[in-house]
């Protein structure tokens, strides 16, 4: 009995610091996955008066459905300055914080549109969405929550160069401003108070 106390012991404080481990391993991994960004590109063949020269390509062709059930295309935000993001109406960790952010910047700035993707879609229906956009009173006209089929918001997500459906609780926690002419210029993080001052201030060079 007593060789076998120290054993048990020795047993216990191996099986809890494997665990703790994995608890930072999968913190680090999520923290690091959700802020991953691409690298800028080549900025010569960009117009407009924005005095940044940041570009991060070309948003991809889309066409899904927004919350009252009507079909918004890439098309439709053509000539206009967007602002989007990526979440899920079933998050209860960073989407509610990232959507009431995404609130008071549509309230700083009336002519930038908003875009939210859903990394869920197959829970994330028009109905689901048009109840979550009313609870931070969303301008249906003004700010898009979208969904469609996994492999569509897939293929959005790779041309926007984050995560997609396959880890919801692991997608990307930036914000991703768009220019009139569909190039992303630039990734925000929306953990960070300075990277939103920063975003208003390019938005407001877009718009210019």
């Amino acid at each position: 009995m007593k060789n076998k106390l120290p054993l048990f012991r020795w047993t216990f404080l191996a099986v809890n610091l494997i665990l703790l481990l994995v608890v930072i391993f999968f913190a680090a991994h999520r923290y690091f996955f959700r802020l991953r960004l691409p690298a800028p590109l080549e900025t010569k063949f960009l117009t407009g008066r924005a005095s940044f020269s940041q570009n991060y390509g070309r948003i991809p062709d889309f066409s899904l459905t927004e919350q009252s059930g009507q079909t918004v295309s890439s098309l439709d935000l053509k000539g206009k300055v967007w602002i989007a993001d990526f979440i899920f109406t079933r998050c209860a960790d960073q989407c509610p914080v990232m959507t009431q952010k995404m609130s008071f910047l549509r309230r700083k700035m009336e002519t930038v549109q908003c875009v939210s993707f859903s990394v869920d879609p197959e829970y994330d229906n028009p109905s689901v969405l048009q109840g979550y956009a009313k609870k931070f009173e969303a301008d249906p006209a003004r700010w898009f929550f979208l969904t469609g089929k996994k492999e569509a918001m897939n293929r959005v997500a790779q041309g926007l160069h984050v995560s997609g459906t396959e880890q919801p609780m692991f997608h990307n926690i930036s914000f991703i401003l768009v220019d009139r002419e569909g190039y992303i210029r630039g990734y925000y993080n929306s953990s960070e108070p300075e990277k939103i001052r920063q975003l208003e201030r390019d938005a407001k060079t877009l718009l210019a």
